[in-house]
């Protein structure tokens, strides 16, 4: 991408550092108010210089795009996480969010929720990523964002695998409720994470439980802003109870093999003058290889 990159969106008049386009990510896409976008400060990025001074390298300086300032435990806001209309691929998978590159993960929390995060009695939210957050907050709940399933640890002076330190603003000894995206069932990594931080939070005092989502009519992953688009706080509550999906597992499909055909064994008796033998059909499923006996 270069300089001149372009979008022939006109920017909203509601918002005016944001396109029409990225407004209505936010606002139809996520459920986002008005409110809640400026507190936030989602803004355009239309040029790379704009990229490059808030620290993105140059294979991530990929306008147009929306910039999303990261507000820390502290309330700093000064890193961005940056969600650009043509993401790279890497390794085959889109890399739909960029953090600059180097940058050691934060948590981030929604403005609204600085205060709130200090008081252990009131109920913590955590999910994966700020918009998700930010709905949360605006629905009333106090609620911290990772920046990717993973981005919970951090390293301490002997570049040794911890919690990250922003945890240690957060009053714990609370209620945890961890709420990733519907294929935290299906997804052994996102699963691992889920688990290695219930453990960590356990760790601490919390109580903590997974808020499995279920996921779309056609198996399309929900996020908690998806969810929440369609459904009341009440309801995202109620699934803190339930337990998680069993997989339904696939039904066995049955396939005649070509390399063992059917053979025909000496008889094994003869009754009323006639002869009874016995052969096999090869058969594979998508359980265990078996083989049927026909008589």
């Amino acid at each position: 991408m270069n300089e001149n990159a372009s979008n022939t969106d006109a920017f909203s008049t509601e918002i005016p550092s944001l396109t029409q386009k990225h407004l209505d990510i936010l606002r139809e896409g996520s459920g986002l108010s008005i409110e809640l976008i400026r507190e936030r400060g989602y803004r355009t990025v239309l040029g790379a210089k704009q990229l490059a001074d808030a620290g993105f390298a140059r294979s991530q300086q990929r306008p147009p795009g929306l910039l999303i300032p990261v507000h820390t435990v502290s309330g700093i806001n000064k890193l961005f996480s940056y969600r650009p209309d043509f993401p790279r691929i890497n390794r085959g998978k889109e890399l739909k969010y960029e953090l600059p590159r180097g940058t050691t993960a934060r948590l981030d929390v929604p403005p609204r929720c600085i205060e709130s995060i200090k008081d252990p009695s009131i109920e913590l939210w955590i999910t994966e990523g700020q918009k998700k957050a930010d709905v949360l907050a605006m629905h009333g709940l106090c609620a911290v964002a990772l920046l990717g399933v993973w981005n919970f640890k951090g390293k301490n002076k002997f570049s040794g695998v911890t919690l990250l330190a922003d945890f240690d603003e957060i009053a714990l000894g609370r209620v945890v409720n961890i709420a990733f995206d519907s294929d935290v069932t299906t997804q052994p990594q996102v699963r691992a994470a889920l688990d290695r931080l219930t453990e960590h939070m356990q760790r601490r005092g919390a109580t903590v439980n997974s808020v499995y989502l279920p996921g779309g009519p056609k198996g399309e992953k929900v996020g908690v802003d998806d969810f929440l688009l369609s459904h009341t706080v009440d309801e995202l509550v109620a699934l803190v109870e339930l337990p998680p999906p069993v997989a339904k597992a696939a039904a066995p499909a049955v396939e005649l093999l070509d390399d063992a055909p059917a053979t025909l064994s000496k008889p094994l008796g003869i009754v009323d003058g006639y002869a009874y033998a016995a052969t096999w059909l090869w058969t594979r499923t998508t359980i265990r290889t078996k083989r049927t006996a026909m008589s």
